[in-house]
């Protein structure tokens, strides 16, 4: 919400005023100033703000939003460079956004579903010759400082050589998003059989090419 151009005060329970925030952000959330809490017990006054409550949801739905919009203000990015100590070369983490149909096959007539799903995925080193680092070191590197400046013109850079390259890494996005059906598939049959449906066959087709939300690269500090 700060980020947003909105004020939050307090410790426990917090005061938020949006009135600065732009309208479209207001509008979405149905209120300028509330009080709330991120753990119950809450008094009448004061909401509370669990990740599913539709305050929460407006605003991450705003952030995302205007981050795919070119021209509207956003305090997300799609693309960044830092330098950090948090890693020894240069490493981008890729933001994907994949698309489903799940497909419910009942008497021979097929029923399908579209279903989104984000993942990240991590590599070191240059596009024609990335080393593939397992997800939970892209969770971790999101957390990441910058620890030093660097020159937008070089930050540029190094982003328009991961877009300029992206034809060597389609092959291993490709891969993660059909492993990623196939376990939305295994998923998908264990809930109906759990819940004994009979005569019913599924079927999980990714719709590629895969969507890049975000690119990010972390380069060495010193």
């Amino acid at each position: 919400v700060t980020a947003c151009g909105g004020n939050v005060k307090g410790e426990d329970t917090f005061s938020f005023d949006l009135t600065e925030c732009p309208l479209s952000l207001i509008e979405s959330t149905g209120k300028g100033k509330f009080k709330a809490g991120f753990e119950l017990p809450v008094d009448d006054t004061t909401i509370y703000l669990n990740r599913t409550h539709p305050i929460v949801e407006s605003v991450a739905s705003y952030i995302m939003n205007t981050s795919l919009d070119q021209y509207l203000p956003s305090p997300a990015r799609r693309c960044g460079v830092i330098r950090t100590g948090h890693v020894k070369k240069r490493t981008t983490v890729l933001l994907l956004r994949l698309r489903y149909h799940i497909i419910t096959i009942k008497d021979n007539i097929e029923k399908p579903l579209l279903a989104e799903d984000s993942q990240l995925l991590i590599f070191g080193g240059s596009p024609q010759n990335a080393e593939w680092l397992p997800t939970a070191a892209a969770e971790e590197l999101l957390l990441a400082k910058p620890e030093e400046n660097i020159n937008p013109d070089q930050a540029g850079d190094f982003i328009k050589r991961i877009i300029d390259n992206i034809d060597f890494l389609n092959p291993h996005i490709e891969e993660a998003a059909k492993k990623r059906a196939e376990e939305l598939l295994v998923s998908h049959r264990r809930i109906r059989a759990a819940s004994r449906q009979t005569g019913v066959n599924y079927r999980v087709e990714p719709q590629l090419p895969a969507d890049i939300l975000g690119i990010y690269v972390y380069l060495p500090a010193g």
